[in-house]
């Protein structure tokens, strides 16, 4: 009972958010097109919209769970070392590929050790844009703003040192009810922050559930191509 759509959107981010800087499109001489996208996943409620985006940046997840435990290992190995040890040395840090709960400040800590590019999957992308200028007035919205367009982004902190992000490449997917989209767009209208969601609507028909079974071994297939694809793109 998944949407072809939603799956297919949902597809397109993973590769998408895996590529990051590593490849890039060049329409035309000085005119280089990034793998950014940013998906809206619309429909009321009981359309099926947030298993398929699951399923699909499952194995995103997998990897960032791989990279975790990598880190925790080599933090503890590091936290064992003297001090005359760690001279030279770098502390470990966890190299992040999926993000959801997030403040703006952090997320610009991962992506600036993540270099290659990150992913924004917000269930609720409703809650992606309360969220923004919570803070502080303005300047979440010009970050992302900006950011859409694959150029460099310094951030400069009062009390530590200022963080240096090269093209930054964020892809973002999320659902949203099409109430909720309506409020969206009245209090973001102009400013181009709509425009740079790709939308994809559920049919307005719930259907009964099949009995049909994905495939297991398409599921497999799907999750070890992603993470085995995770080493090919370097950047």
């Amino acid at each position: 009972n998944y949407s072809k759509d939603f799956l297919s959107l949902s597809a397109m981010f993973s590769i998408a958010t895996l590529n990051g800087n590593t490849y890039k499109l060049r329409v035309k001489n000085g005119w280089i097109a990034p793998s950014v996208f940013w998906f809206a996943i619309l429909g009321e409620p009981g359309t099926i919209k947030t298993h398929p985006v699951s399923m699909m940046t499952q194995p995103l997840s997998n990897i960032d769970k791989y990279n975790k435990l990598l880190f925790d290992s080599q933090n503890t190995e590091y936290e064992m070392m003297g001090e005359k040890e760690k001279r030279g040395l770098k502390k470990p840090r966890f190299k992040q590929t999926l993000i959801s709960d997030y403040t703006l400040e952090a997320l610009h800590g991962v992506h600036e050790f993540n270099k290659r590019g990150i992913g924004l999957y917000k269930d609720e992308l409703i809650g992606f844009l309360n969220d923004m200028n919570k803070y502080r007035k303005g300047s979440d919205e010009q970050f992302w703003l900006e950011s859409f367009n694959n150029k460099s982004y310094i951030v400069n902190r009062a009390t530590k040192e200022p963080l240096y992000i090269d093209n930054v490449n964020i892809n973002i997917i999320g659902t949203i009810q099409p109430s909720e989209l309506n409020k969206m767009i009245m209090n973001y209208e102009g400013n181009g922050l709509i425009d740079r969601f790709l939308y994809s609507a559920a049919e307005k028909d719930i259907y009964p559930l099949s009995r049909k079974e994905i495939s297991i071994e398409w599921i497999e297939w799907w999750n070890k191509t992603i993470e085995n694809n995770n080493n090919f793109f370097k950047y």
